[in-house]
C-alpha cells in the first residue's frame, strides 16, 4: 500500500489469496484490463478533440517505441498504468477547451464529470507522482470548464467527478501517510540518494534524450510538423500549450530527483505525443475516427501495450520464499531478518509469501537491516540487530542486479554471523539460514 494502493486492489475481484499464492499472477490480468481501459478512453478523447487521424496514429506509435509495457524492467509495475491515465488526464485539459465551439448537456456534463473522477481515482492510486498532474491538470479543467459552461455546467461535472472519485479518494487519505513516506524517501530523501548516479539536470537530459532512439525523435517531429501543416483552433493550441508545458515541468522535477529510476519518466514520454498531437486537427470529419473505429484502434494499441503485461508475472520468487518461510517455520513467535537484497530475493517478497499464507506464518516477525545504511547507521549497529535475531537469513553471492548499497556490508555481516551462530543450513545453492545466534 505505500508505493501502490492500486496494485493491492487489483486482486480484489478473484477473491482471498490465502493459501494460493498462484492466484498473485491473476494480478497482472487485472493490470492488463486495467490499461486496456485507460487506452480506450485515450482514445474516445482523441476523437472527442478531432485529432487527426494520422496523428493519432503518430502518437501512438510513439508511444510504443518510447514506454512498451512489454519491456518493463521489472515482471509487476504499475508505472505504465500511471502513463497511460496521465495521457488521458492532459487529453481532458484539451476536451474541455474545446467546449468553447458547443454546449453540452446536462447529461454531458455529468459523463464528464464521471470520466475526470475515474481517471483522477485511478491516478491517485497508482502513484504520489500523480498528484503534480492532477494538479495542474485538475485547475485548468476546472478554469476552462467555468470560462466556457458557466457555475452550472462545472457544478454537474464536479457532481459527476465525485461519484466516481469517491472510494478511490477515500483509499488515497486512509494510505497518504505511508504514501508521502515512501515517495519522499525514494524520490528526494535518504534512500534516493543511494541511487544517485552523480549527474545533473542538464547532463542526465543530455544522456538520456538520445537513448529514447531515431524513431521516437522521428515521430515525434513529424507531429510538430503536422501541427503547423494543419493547426487546430487558437483556443487549443493554447490548451495543447499548457499540457506540454506541464509535461516538461515535470521532467525537470523529476531530472532534478537523485532517483532516476527511468521508469520515473514514462509518464513524459508516453503523454508528450499525445500533447504533440492535440495541435493537430483537420479538415474535414473524414479525417477523424468515427463510428466502431475509436474502439478497434483502441483494442489494438491495448494488446500491443496492455496484454503482454499479463504474462510478464514470474512467480518463481515468491513460490521460493513460501519454501524458505516453510523451512524456517517451528509454529512459534520468531524473529526473522534479511542481510541481503535483490530482485528476486528481497524482504518485500517475503512479506508477501508471508502474507498469501498468514495462518501459517502469522508468527514470524519479519525485517530487514539492508536500510539500515540509509539511516546513518553503522555496521556494527547493524550487526547488533542481526545478532538478536532468532534467524538470519542472507543469499550469498547475490546474483547479478543486485544493489551494490543495499548488500554493501554482506561480506562482513556473513563473516561475523558465521562465527556466531551454532546452527546454519543452506536451502539450494545459496541461501544461508543461521539460527542460534550469540
Amino acid at each position: 500500500m505505500s508505493k501502490s494502493p492500486v496494485l493491492a486492489m487489483l486482486l480484489v475481484p478473484f477473491g482471498s489469496v490465502e493459501g494460493a499464492p498462484h492466484k498473485l499472477a491473476l494480478g497482472s490480468a487485472s493490470l492488463a484490463l486495467l490499461c486496456f481501459v485507460q487506452i480506450l478512453i485515450l482514445i474516445r478523447l482523441a476523437v472527442k478533440v478531432e485529432i487527426l487521424r494520422v496523428a493519432m496514429v503518430v502518437a501512438a506509435l510513439s508511444t510504443l517505441v518510447a514506454a512498451p509495457l512489454a519491456m518493463a524492467p521489472a515482471p509487476f509495475l504499475v508505472d505504465g498504468l500511471l502513463s497511460l491515465t496521465v495521457a488521458c488526464l492532459l487529453l481532458l485539459v484539451i476536451a474541455e477547451a474545446g467546449d468553447r465551439d458547443r454546449t453540452p448537456s446536462r447529461r454531458d456534463n455529468i459523463l464528464r464529470g464521471l470520466v475526470w473522477g475515474w481517471i483522477l481515482g485511478v491516478g491517485l492510486l497508482s502513484k504520489l507522482t500523480f498528484l503534480y498532474f492532477a494538479g495542474v491538470a485538475g485547475a485548468a479543467g476546472l478554469a476552462l470548464s467555468f470560462y466556457n459552461g458557466g457555475w452550472a455546467a462545472s457544478r454537474q461535472k464536479l457532481l459527476g467527478c465525485s461519484i466516481s472519485i469517491f472510494i478511490p479518494l477515500l483509499i488515497f487519505l486512509r494510505y497518504l501517510d505511508n504514501y508521502i513516506a515512501h515517495a519522499s524517501t525514494s524520490s528526494f530523501g535518504s534512500l534516493s540518494a543511494f541511487y544517485n548516479d552523480g549527474l545533473g539536470r542538464w547532463e542526465y537530459l543530455a544522456t538520456t534524450l538520445p537513448e529514447l532512439g531515431i524513431w521516437y525523435w522521428g515521430l515525434l517531429t513529424s507531429l510538430i510538423v503536422m501541427a503547423f501543416l494543419f493547426p487546430a483552433s487558437k483556443h487549443q493550441r493554447v490548451a495543447a500549450l499548457f499540457i506540454c508545458l506541464a509535461v516538461l515541468g515535470y521532467l525537470w522535477i523529476a531530472a532534478g530527483s537523485p532517483n532516476k529510476d527511468a521508469r520515473f519518466f514514462w509518464p513524459v514520454w508516453a503523454a508528450l505525443p499525445f500533447c504533440l498531437a492535440a495541435f493537430v486537427s483537420p479538415r474535414s470529419a473524414s479525417s477523424t475516427h468515427s463510428g466502431t473505429t475509436p474502439i478497434l484502434a483502441g483494442t489494438v494499441l491495448a494488446i500491443l501495450l496492455a496484454l503482454p503485461a499479463a504474462v510478464r508475472f514470474d512467480m518463481t520468487a515468491v513460490m521460493g520464499a513460501d519454501a524458505l518461510l516453510n523451512e524456517i517455520s517451528e509454529n512459534q513467535p520468531l524473529s526473522v531478518t534479511l542481510a541481503s537484497d535483490e530482485p528476486a530475493f528481497n524482504v518485500e517478497t517475503i512479506l508477501l509469501a508471508r502474507e498469501v499464507n498468514h495462518e501459517r506464518y502469522n508468527q514470524l516477525a519479519l525485517d530487514t537491516v539492508v536500510y539500515d545504511i540509509t539511516k546513518d547507521m553503522t555496521r556494527e549497529q547493524s550487526l547488533e540487530r542481526l545478532v538478536t535475531s532468532d534467524i538470519v537469513v542472507f543469499r550469498d553471492p547475490v546474483t547479478l542486479g543486485a544493489p551494490e548499497w543495499a548488500n554493501r556490508h554482506l561480506a562482513f555481516f556473513a563473516q561475523q554471523m558465521r562465527a556466531r551462530c551454532a546452527e546454519q543450513t543452506t536451502v539450494g545453492a545459496s541461501i544461508h539460514i543461521l539460527r542460534n545466534c550469540q
